[in-house]
């Protein structure tokens, strides 16, 4: 992935390469963000009575709305506007920094065998965290039905979760480990993106889990040479 995303490569300053993912995140999240956002403007918008509304009334009509009044569909499309993350990656790989797609990670050789990778690790990560949280008392489980629903946010998910991935990953890691050593674009990758992801009051158990979740995904792409399992772990 490096030795491809490096072709024909000069030398940039780190400075530079943080700029550049700095303001492809941005760009994807304001896309993301107004997908998401316009329909809750627009049923904040008929809640209000009258023909003039104002933008403090907008406001407190947008903030009574909690997360139990909006329709179900919000949330799903909340993850399929992540396909914004996928997209903006690739534009910018792709047409600015001239690079292929394999090295973004996407190949084509292997993918079976990549995402039966990833669905064991997940699947084990996953199945050892709902263990200890069941034995100890602090989660219950409860199966009340299979609905067709959850395939469509399944989908979703798998959306969100190859943007994700594409973006930290097939783009960022990789474009900073052609200046800086691979150890060092992995710290890097998953500290930025960790900060990135931090809400307005400061968690360091979410910080701390974030960044080192991104040690290990970014580990296990540059050992396999692909994103197909990194994605399927995330998913799971």
């Amino acid at each position: 992935m490096v030795d491809e995303a490096a072709f024909n490569h000069k030398p940039t300053m780190l400075g530079r390469s943080i700029l550049c993912f700095f303001l492809v995140f941005s760009i994807a999240t304001l896309a993301s963000n107004l997908l998401t956002n316009m329909p809750i403007v627009y049923m904040a918008i008929n809640s209000i009575e009258g023909e003039v509304i104002s933008t403090e009334e907008l406001l407190n009509a947008i903030a009574e709305m909690s997360l139990d009044s909006l329709p179900w569909w919000i949330s799903l499309l909340t993850l399929f506007s992540k396909a914004f993350f996928i997209v903006a990656p690739i534009i910018f790989c792709l047409k600015l920094e001239k690079r292929s797609i394999f090295s973004m990670g996407i190949r084509k050789k292997g993918v079976a065998l990549e995402i039966l990778l990833g669905l064991g690790i997940g699947g084990v990560m996953v199945a050892l965290a709902f263990l200890v949280n069941l034995l100890v008392g602090s989660m219950s489980f409860e199966f009340k039905g299979f609905s067709p629903i959850i395939l469509i946010y399944f989908v979703g998910f798998m959306v969100a979760s190859l943007g994700e991935e594409l973006l930290v990953r097939g783009y960022f890691m990789t474009s900073l480990a052609r200046d800086v050593r691979p150890f060092s674009a992995i710290i890097i990758s998953a500290l930025v993106f960790a900060l990135f992801n931090l809400s307005t009051v400061f968690n360091l158990v979410s910080f701390l889990n974030t960044f080192l979740f991104g040690i290990f995904l970014g580990i296990f792409v540059f050992k396999r040479g692909s994103i197909w399992g990194s994605f399927t772990i995330k998913l799971i």
